[in-house]
């Protein structure tokens, strides 16, 4: 029993030498709360940067469905007409409704944006008040559509 005693025997209570791998308990916290502080700063922007994609994709969906209106109006020789309808941006063919697209958020419009049988349009805006504001634009004459992204 002595002999352990002097040999460095944990039991015994005696203290390991240098050369004992492992951390310290300084150590740990310190990684523990180096990982705390960096989390705290990560996930709210990757969270941020969620919430802007699944916005960016609804926006370009509805500039998709604009753009497929158009082309039906033409193609079929019939009148196409965008109307805000609460959360709704209502798609028409010829005063028939043909799709409609619910947003989260209320759809704002000036005015109906109608797409006449050569494409041509009376141009206007679709504001999206989100978190990240949007703005469809509808050019006047060509009916060319953008995407603005406001701030």
């Amino acid at each position: 029993m002595i002999a352990s005693l002097h040999r460095g025997d944990p039991i015994a209570g005696r203290l390991p030498d240098k050369t004992t791998p492992g951390f310290t308990l300084i150590e740990v916290l310190l990684v523990v709360a180096l990982i705390g502080l960096v989390s705290t700063l990560v996930i709210p922007l990757s969270i941020d940067a969620l919430q802007r994609q699944k916005e960016k994709g609804r926006v370009l969906e509805m500039v998709t469905r604009i753009s497929d209106l158009r082309k039906q109006a033409v193609s079929l020789l019939q009148v196409g007409e965008l109307r805000a309808d609460e959360n709704d941006l209502v798609l028409r063919l010829d005063f028939h409704e043909v799709d409609r697209f619910t947003m989260d958020e209320p759809v704002k419009m000036e005015h109906p944006i109608t797409f006449n049988r050569n494409g041509v349009s009376n141009g206007g805006e679709i504001r999206l008040r989100w978190s990240h504001p949007y703005t469809v634009v509808v050019e006047a004459g060509s009916g060319r559509i953008s995407l603005n992204r406001e701030g």
